[in-house]
């Protein structure tokens, strides 16, 4: 998927934020099937208005709430922290739909 991300965005003249996206996607991806058991997973990237969203949705309503902070010595729950930390870099935002079954993640492209 990352790849794909990749070759997505340098055919659209986007090499420039390339690795952040294939991070995003990455962490989205993982957290999605670690929270669906692994079930049918959608990714999307949409340019619109100067922004890359990435949207990553499982089918599966889930917890809508938040995570917080991990400890140091978790050795997991960190995903979406990065996610936060990639979009306030990007000046973007993410955050997870409704029902809890999509996370999305905007990116500044321009």
């Amino acid at each position: 998927m990352r790849h794909r991300t990749r070759e997505a965005l340098v055919g659209r003249g986007l090499p420039y934020i390339a690795d952040d996206a294939e991070l995003v996607v990455s962490e989205l991806v993982t957290n999605a099937v670690m929270h669906s058991g692994g079930r049918k997973i959608t990714v999307a990237l949409t340019l619109r208005d100067g922004c890359l969203r990435i949207t990553v949705g499982d089918g599966t309503p889930g917890n809508t709430a938040l995570p917080t902070p991990p400890e140091d010595a978790d050795e997991h729950g960190r995903g979406l922290f990065l996610v936060q930390s990639i979009a306030a870099g990007q000046k973007g935002a993410w955050g997870i739909s409704g029902n809890g079954a999509t996370t999305w993640c905007d990116l500044a492209v321009g």
